[in-house]
């Protein structure tokens, strides 16, 4: 995690604060106020009002981590593992990867659970608290985590103490502190990241791992051609429905292989476009990537 933007502000986490805060950032980043961003926060009023009226483009969501524990406040509901209750549900609606199965799901169980608990979990609009409902919300809408609470929290202890210690006697000797300590961060991660030498994060080949461990490789065949116009990848695998993807040579070639026929994928420079070709009758379906 990397800062966007930090102060040091004194007095209440109130919407003042907020609004110096938040117009500071928008200020220094303009590239923030846009829809395909997404702001967590916990449910701090101030917060929430700060960012509709100084970065109004942007979304904000609710961390997950704080929204669990309002729920475990105000509704009850232990681990969350006992169905039926707000918890157990806000549990399942947050993990839903679609909204066909996110709609599924909550109209199987919302009606079940207490009235004081659907009220509650219904009072805050889908898309502020279930990932698969702000990424419908538009193309290029991603969420690559639910909780900011644990990466913000850590970088705040890491200040706490020293910088705390300063700003009771000198707020500009607090302030260089803070700048000096968040440079040596930054500039660490910085060497990090140029003398990595996978071609992706740590977190990034877990998540590769994840989706390809269980992939058995023999299943498949893959066959790469190229055009004027388009790098075409074939991928072929039994009774699976075909995709044919589309992407300009303009874009860098590269191949994301997906065994859904309802996904769509857009890249910049460049365009990838999908359409789906239905069930194959013969024993070779194809996914084609173009």
């Amino acid at each position: 995690m990397a800062n966007v933007a930090y102060a040091i502000l004194f007095g209440n986490k109130d919407t003042k604060n907020w609004m110096l805060f938040c117009s500071f950032m928008a200020r220094e980043h303009p590239t923030i106020n846009r829809p395909q961003v997404t702001i967590l926060t916990d449910q701090d009023k101030g917060s929430i009002n700060a960012i509709q009226n100084c970065i109004p483009q942007a979304h904000n969501f609710h961390c997950a981590f704080h929204r669990r524990q309002n729920i475990i406040t105000k509704c009850g509901g232990g681990s969350g593992k006992k169905p039926g209750t707000a918890l157990w549900l806000y549990n399942k609606l947050s993990s839903c990867p679609n909204m066909t199965i996110l709609r599924a799901e909550s109209n199987r169980f919302l009606d079940e659970l207490h009235p004081t608990d659907r009220h509650y979990l219904t009072k805050i609009d889908d898309t502020k608290q279930y990932p698969a409902a702000r990424c419908a919300m538009g193309p290029g809408i991603c969420m690559y985590g639910k909780s900011a609470s644990s990466g913000v929290e850590s970088m705040n202890r890491a200040n706490k103490q020293l910088v705390r210690m300063k700003t009771a006697v000198d707020i500009l000797n607090a302030s260089l502190l803070l700048l000096k300590l968040e440079g040596e961060r930054f500039n660490a991660g910085k060497e990090k990241a140029w003398n990595w030498d996978q071609p992706l994060t740590p977190k990034g080949m877990d998540i590769m791992r994840d989706v390809f461990d269980s992939v058995r490789l023999i299943e498949f065949r893959l066959s790469m051609q190229e055009d004027e116009t388009h790098h075409i990848g074939l991928v072929c695998k039994n009774l699976v429905t075909a995709t044919e993807y589309l992407q300009e040579t303009a874009c860098p070639a590269s191949i994301w292989l997906s065994l859904s026929s309802h996904q769509q994928f857009q890249t910049s420079p460049g365009r990838v476009s999908c359409r789906s070709f239905g069930q194959l009758s013969s024993g070779d379906a194809s996914t084609q990537l173009k």
